[in-house]
């Protein structure tokens, strides 16, 4: 069997095939054996033929990476393969007459990584030498390319084209030409989206000013580029396939299930918006994907919240009712409304523009300080009032949200009708008042566009954007 092969059918979500040589790892203990594996819709499952007795009890609830099992073995006696995430999920037992008793233990996991076949994992140096070819000297740092392959995922961006040369018997030669795809040129690495059919292909190379130090700074860089595209796109970015090749030398491929990925239509640009009328170029430069990817690529603890955040946003997005949507969005823009205030260091800023807030924290020590120098009869309530008054900060999410706004410079006017969209919404939702109004999804529209401008001057990104996708003017320039 070929990797394709394989990946053709983890694709259509549905295939059965005998796995030999299979070592698994259960803490110390490494257990071997052969079975079946299937792709299942939430990753893959292997029936692993093992003698009773020598699987450990399941004693835990929830599996995470600190206690998950490792698996490897053989795919169709062809294939080499891996995973770190395994858990076991359920087992039979038989016992016959006459013969040993027989357990097959299920164990669920995914992703899935092939590993390079023997000729794969050699360099392309050594494979020179072994062919009696001249030696090249290797080059300082090694080349890097990666390939992935999103399901169901449309790209919003296009500059450049497909040319296809065409030979007909009657007709003679012809070329035919499709717009489909992307091209972003730098000095470290150019990258390219091409729409191929219903999927979206993801191309990265590197070039002369990359420096790749490690195979996990490479699998940064690229999982930066692909949460640019996930945000930018407003789908989660999970290739349900993607290999990655150092040096010339294929190190690994890695295969999730083929389901299509999760989206929300407030994604922060539009076809409109990143189609430009002029084909056949050599690429752009500094484009909104790439200026997201230059910030993921810092992988700092704020990146990584963002990225939690945006995951939430386009999670948000799959939800059924509108309602669960809207109340879902009213959270994550408070949560990055504090996240960013925080992280930006405003509070100083804007105490020395309003006195008004050392005065309210004042004035609450004060009140405190009353409080506690009288003496009580019903204790639970001056219990709940102290509480009361020590959680009520002096800046709200109203005047962090202000506050951002001056610090990226965007307009008041502009700004206000997020901000209201947000009060109309919250607070009647969290305090379970459901009263369908005729402005459910202008509000949604505009709460959910703030969230993607505040991302966006963020990530240092200038220009025209989609901020109100259900208003009468959805684009704008910010």
């Amino acid at each position: 069997m070929k990797e394709d092969d394989f990946a053709a059918a983890v694709r259509k979500g549905q295939g059965s095939f005998a796995v030999t040589k299979i070592a698994l790892q259960t803490g110390t203990t490494v257990i071997r054996g052969k079975g079946r594996l299937t792709i299942a819709d939430d990753g893959f499952e292997i029936d692993f033929d093992v003698v009773p007795g020598l699987i450990p009890k399941e004693e835990n609830i929830l599996w995470n990476e600190d206690n998950f099992w490792s698996v490897t073995g053989l795919i169709e006696g062809d294939l080499t393969f891996r995973s770190d995430t395994v858990a076991p999920s359920g087992h039979t037992e038989s016992w016959r007459i006459g013969r040993k008793p027989r357990l097959l233990q299920k164990l669920h996991f995914g992703p899935i990584e092939l590993l390079p076949s023997r000729t794969e994992a050699r360099s392309r140096a050594r494979l020179r030498k072994s062919m009696g070819l001249h030696e090249k000297r290797p080059p300082t740092h090694p080349s890097v390319r990666f390939e992935a392959v999103l399901i169901g995922c449309d790209s919003l961006f296009r500059n450049a084209a497909t040319r296809t040369e065409v030979t007909n018997d009657f007709l003679g030669k012809g070329t035919t030409w499709d717009g489909n795809t992307f091209i972003d040129r730098a000095p470290d690495y150019d990258f390219a989206l091409i729409q191929e059919g219903a999927d979206l292909t993801i191309h990265f190379r590197s070039k002369s000013r990359f420096r790749s130090v490690s195979e996990k700074a490479d699998w940064v860089r690229f999982q930066a580029l692909l949460n640019a595209i996930g945000f930018t796109h407003g789908f989660n970015p999970w290739p349900y396939r993607t290999q990655y090749w150092r040096g010339g030398r294929k190190i690994i491929e890695r295969l999730r299930n083929g389901t299509p990925v999760t989206r929300t239509v407030h994604k922060p640009f539009s076809e409109s918006i990143g189609r430009n009328g002029e084909t056949g170029r050599r690429g752009a430069a500094n484009s909104p994907i790439r200026i997201a990817a230059r910030f993921f690529e810092k992988n700092s603890e704020l990146t990584k919240n963002i990225n939690e955040l945006l995951y939430l946003f386009r999670e948000a997005g799959g939800a059924v009712h509108l309602k669960i949507q809207t109340l879902a969005l009213c959270s994550i823009l408070e949560g990055l409304t504090n996240l960013l205030f925080d992280e930006l260091k405003l509070e100083t800023e804007v105490r020395k523009l309003d006195s008004h807030f050392d005065e309210f924290a004042r004035m609450r020590e004060t009140v405190l300080q009353f409080i506690n120098d009288q003496e009580w009869s019903d204790q639970r309530s001056v219990a709940r009032i102290v509480g009361s008054l020590k959680a009520a900060g002096a800046f709200r999410v109203r005047e962090k949200f202000k506050a951002l706004c001056d610090h990226f410079q965007l307009s008041a006017n502009d700004m206000t009708p997020h901000l209201q969209a947000w009060e109309a919404e919250r607070n009647p939702l969290s305090h379970g008042k459901f009263k369908s109004l005729d402005t459910d999804f202008r509000h949604q529209g505009l709460i959910a566009g703030v969230i993607n401008i505040f991302v966006l001057k963020l990530m240092g990104f200038s220009g025209q954007a989609q901020v109100d996708i259900f208003g009468d003017h959805p684009r704008r320039f910010i």
